[in-house]
């Protein structure tokens, strides 16, 4: 017997079965031929075959056959090879009242997901249609088009439309051909708008902005123009640019001159591109362009006003919210726009906030300069994997790859609305505010209460804590401050210092502090909500082990009408475990909003009754009934 490539060469490579059952027919035939030229045939024929051969074409067969099919046979004819071929033959090529009902469920139940394309999802459909009719099924044209149509997703309904309405019936085999038409034609067709004039101008003087979007992954591609003759460069760049990723077949405008006119037509003919227009005042007709300009204009205008940037930087907030909705899932395609367009998913690792406080590396610098310039981040780089730093001081844009990102500042900017602030002109006479300031350097011999009550009178900012009769120590009444929000600033950690300074550390500074009696209730309470809740258990200590200490730890919170309340909790020394030592894992239970939002909702559903609780104490171990 000759012996099977075990590199996957060979005969073995060209008998292996992979579970196809419209290839089944063929493989049994390739394997009969086979054990033809090796002289082992009678074992299939013979009314008694010979033990030896039939273990030997046994052997041979469960090495060639896939996981499915071995699984069929190696109980039902272990170290059998006719009764596993009548197995597999039944399972493959059966006409059973069960495979057809399972062969007829499959064609369907039939449904194209979001990420595949519409050869694929044809080719699942012939095949069930091709299983059906080898178990002697018939299946129509018609009925094979109308399982198809059923399973197409929304995107495809205008097609489904056109099918349903037709008087002559498709062929099967010219439905797949218009199908993969349409869908090509989905793909190919960029909606796009233009808009403008922006005011102010961008920093580049750039005056207008165009969108190209397209219909089938909804990717956006944003390109400024300084004048609306620059359409046309505008449309070569997008064309240079989407070229990578397939031809553009189709693309719909308004009625705009910088469209109709010569120019812009002659480039769309030499490209092989077809030019549809929307109808006059009919804004909807080129809906998606249209949706998607009021979806990056919302965005940019949002993310300016949340940087405290100067409008005349809208063209990277343009950029860059096209950047972000190019990497947002699309539940119509199950995919991300960037995704459908490259084939690859995108890389989130370097999205920042836009308007972020940033430090770009200097690359040109001497031994003394700073390695640094603090700066604003707008962007990304288009051409280049940097981000796009803004310097204030420098009222310039660089193009940086080493940026250090502040997580302390978030999108909270002061340095640029610093910069940004206009210079007053120069009186002779005092303003508001420096009266203000000089008549707080003039009062500063008064009492805390009485300055207090003024800044509450002004309308400054209210201190969260409440009001306690204190006096400032005299050191501090030499410290000058600036402005308003600098004294309410110092006010407030003064008094924050004081209020916590009042607050024991210890179980002896409690119960001798001035508000012993208030601590002492505090303690008591916690000890019985600890009883009432079974929290501990009194056991002898075992020998070799030491006890985990405890401690109590104070606070004061506001309660209804900004009234003090003393709390006490004691809690276990957990600091002093080694872990892997003293213990493996860790536990703390909390209640997140969802869990709360699940208990609501099902007692909305078992028509129970909800009230609210309000508990003095933690407690850790509770039992929910209905």
């Amino acid at each position: 017997m000759t012996d099977l490539g075990a590199t996957g060469y060979g005969p073995r490579s060209r008998l292996l079965f992979n579970g196809d059952e419209e290839k089944y027919e063929l493989w049994e035939v390739k394997f009969m031929g086979h054990l033809r030229l090796q002289k082992l045939h009678e074992v299939l024929t013979a009314t008694t075959p010979d033990p030896e051969n039939n273990a030997r074409v046994y052997a041979e067969l469960v090495q060639l056959l896939d996981d499915t099919s071995l699984s069929l046979v190696i109980r039902e004819a272990k170290d059998d090879v006719k009764k596993a071929i009548k197995i597999l033959r039944e399972y493959y090529m059966g006409t059973s009242k069960p495979r057809i009902i399972s062969l007829y469920t499959e064609l369907t139940s039939l449904k194209m997901e979001g990420n595949e394309s519409v050869t694929d999802y044809l080719i699942k459909a012939e095949k069930a249609a091709t299983s059906l009719k080898s178990a002697n099924e018939v299946i129509i044209d018609s009925l094979l088009v109308a399982m198809v149509l059923k399973g197409l997703p929304p995107s495809y309904k205008t097609f489904a439309t056109v099918v349903t309405q037709r008087e002559k019936e498709w062929t099967f085999m010219e439905f797949k051909v218009q199908l993969r038409s349409y869908e090509e034609t989905e793909k190919a067709c960029k909606p796009h708008k233009k808009t403008g004039p922006i005011d102010p101008p961008a920093r580049e003087g750039f005056k207008y902005a165009i969108t190209f979007v397209d219909d089938y992954s909804g990717v956006i591609m944003v390109y400024f123009l300084k004048h609306k003759s620059d359409t046309v460069a505008a449309t070569e760049r997008f064309l240079a640019d989407s070229a990578p990723y397939g031809h553009d077949k189709k693309i719909r405008t308004d009625n705009g001159t910088e469209f109709t006119s010569a120019e812009f037509r002659s480039l769309l003919v030499k490209n092989c591109i077809k030019h549809e227009f929307s109808a006059p005042y009919s804004p909807h007709q080129n809906g998606t362009a249209e949706r998607s300009w009021r979806t990056l204009f919302e965005m940019a205008r949002c993310m300016l006003l949340g940087a405290k940037l100067p409008k005349k930087l809208w063209k990277y907030a343009l950029r860059t919210a096209a950047y972000i909705r190019n990497r947002c899932y699309n539940p119509r395609t199950g995919k991300t726009p960037f995704e459908i367009m490259t084939g690859e998913k995108p890389n989130l690792k370097n999205m920042k906030i836009f308007g972020s406080l940033c430090y770009a590396y200097v690359q040109e610098k001497k031994k003394l300069d700073a390695r640094c310039e603090r700066g604003v981040f707008v962007g990304y780089d288009n051409q280049s994997p940097a981000y796009l730093v803004y310097l204030p001081e420098q009222d310039n844009l660089k193009r940086v790859r080493c940026v250090k990102f502040s997580q302390e500042q978030g999108v909270t900017n002061d340095a640029v609305e610093e910069y940004a602030r206009p210079v007053p002109e120069t009186e002779d006479k005092h303003s508001e505010e420096d009266e203000e300031d000089h008549n707080i350097k003039e009062e500063r011999g008064e009492n805390q209460d009485t300055k207090q009550e003024r800044v509450s009178k002004e309308g400054r900012e209210e201190r969260r804590y409440p009001e306690r009769l204190r006096t400032k120590p005299g050191h501090l009444e030499d410290y000058i401050l600036d402005d308003d929000d600098e004294i309410s600033a110092a006010k407030y950690s003064v008094d924050y210092c004081y209020h916590v300074a009042d607050i024991p550390r210890t179980y002896e500074e409690a119960v001798s502090s001035p508000e012993h009696q208030l601590w002492y209730g505090a303690m008591k309470e916690e000890v019985n909500a600890l009883n009432e809740n079974d929290t501990y258990e009194l056991v002898p200590l075992p020998e070799g082990k030491t006890v985990i200490g405890g401690k109590w730890v104070y606070a004061v919170k506001l309660g209804p009408n900004n009234t003090e309340k003393h709390k006490a909790r004691y809690v276990a020394k957990g600091y002093s475990q080694v872990k892997d030592v003293d213990y493996g894992e860790t536990f703390s239970p909390t209640a997140r909003h969802t869990s709360i939002r699940m208990l609501m909702q099902l007692a909305t559903q078992e028509g129970m009754k909800t009230g609210e609780v309000q508990r003095t104490d933690e407690v850790l171990r509770v039992t929910v009934s209905s």
